[in-house]
């Protein structure tokens, strides 16, 4: 559905969350309760990152945030876009291993001391479509 228009999608994580050493370019990302439990991982497109992270990671001061490239590497056969129960906007789910050489860029992302809107201090021109 989104196809045509995506480049990136993203990955948020607790800080705490180990990753593979980043010259281990065929090594899996370790999948998070939730990605175990529902058999797929959870990734937002550049529109949706923000309210994901609020809604789900709002409590956190911190969280690491995965740039993936969705037209490379295999990433996007793996993908299918699936709206939740609750919701009619369709998200990314992947179906198989998001590896360390599908990860463009990794940024920490620190939670606004005053609220606001976005929730946390996004690097500017860093969420791309």
């Amino acid at each position: 559905m989104y196809d045509f228009k995506v480049n990136f999608l993203y990955k948020i994580l607790l800080t705490s969350h180990e990753l593979p050493p980043l010259s281990s370019l065929e090594i899996p990302i370790p999948l998070t309760p939730l990605d175990k439990k529902d058999g797929f991982i959870h990734l937002s497109n550049s529109t949706q990152v923000i309210q994901t992270a609020v809604r789900f990671f709002g409590n956190e001061d911190e969280i690491l945030v995965l740039k993936i490239s969705y037209n490379q590497n295999g990433i996007k056969e793996n993908v299918k876009w699936e709206a939740p129960p609750e919701l009619e906007e369709r998200f990314p789910h992947l179906y198989g291993d998001l590896l360390i050489k599908h990860i463009i860029d990794i940024v920490q992302v620190k939670r606004l001391k005053k609220g606001g809107d976005k929730g946390f201090e996004w690097p500017e021109g860093w969420l791309e479509t």
